[in-house]
């Protein structure tokens, strides 16, 4: 995609409508700038497009599914390695607090066709009170910018606040019902205040945004963008939305099929 042409996005457009404006590596900067000056508006109107869909949002799942897609693949391994297990004796949490293990992948939000743009959640978590956490993941050779990745995780999170809180929403009695989450129903709260977002990828997606891979130089975020992007995150924070950014190995694929995933770990980002 050629970023000669900066392409603006609207002060009142709603996140989940963002897209390949927000891969333009020349312009990051501009963006982010944006992001912060129209933030509730931002939010306002993404808050209000969001569906409640009144339908399953398949929160306990199963690797039956037959994809090969890498995403697909990546995030089946993600939940088989952390999903919840009562035969789990010492569960290692996948992001302390923010993600304790894995509860499902794939999660629609459409309510019906006419909800343009809502997709699936990747992968939704439960954090350490027992409320869901969204995690964005990427493939390793994706042309898409951490910029996009945390503001399509900032939509999710916002459609599943909408649809806990809403009188109208379905999600806080689907969550509820979870069967391995039924001895912690008294404390999972009627309200969602906080949605963790977590922004996930294999460590060369990570290596050809930072510029530390030979392969594709033109992927590199940059350097000065860095700064401004920290200060997105923080603004997001503010609002219930704490960013987490992880990355990870992976080794060849199991009886399973699936990848095993290894050396899990938060990014650190340049300065």
């Amino acid at each position: 995609m050629s970023t000669r042409k900066y392409r603006a996005v609207k002060c009142a457009q709603s996140y989940h409508k963002m897209g390949a404006e927000l891969n333009q590596l020349r312009f990051q900067d501009q963006h982010i700038e944006n992001l912060i000056n129209c933030m509730n508006l931002h939010m306002e109107q993404t808050y209000c497009e969001a569906p409640l869909r009144h339908q399953s949002y398949e929160l306990s799942r199963t690797t039956r599914d037959n994809s090969r897609i890498e995403e697909r693949l990546f995030e089946k391994a993600i939940w088989s390695q952390w999903h919840y297990s009562v035969d789990e004796v010492a569960l290692k949490p996948f992001l302390k607090n923010h993600c304790e293990y894995i509860q499902s992948y794939q999660v629609p939000l459409q309510k019906s066709r006419k909800d343009e743009k809502w997709g699936k959640i990747d992968l939704v978590g439960v954090t350490s009170y027992f409320t869901p956490s969204v995690i964005e993941l990427k493939r390793k050779n994706s042309k898409e910018t951490p910029l996009r990745m945390i503001i399509e995780g900032v939509a999710y999170a916002l459609a599943i606040r909408k649809s806990w809180n809403h009188q109208d929403g379905s999600m806080y009695e689907q969550w509820k019902a979870i069967e391995n989450l039924t001895e912690a129903q008294l404390e999972i709260p009627e309200t969602l205040n906080t949605v963790p977002v977590i922004g996930i990828a294999p460590s060369e997606y990570w290596n050809r945004k930072f510029g530390q891979s030979d392969k594709v130089k033109s992927d590199r975020v940059p350097s000065e963008t860095w700064p401004a992007f920290k200060g997105l995150c923080r603004k997001f924070a503010e609002r219930g939305f704490p960013i987490t950014l992880m990355q990870f190995e992976s080794e060849e694929t199991d009886d399973t099929g699936l990848p095993k995933i290894t050396n899990l770990r938060k990014v650190t980002l340049p300065k």
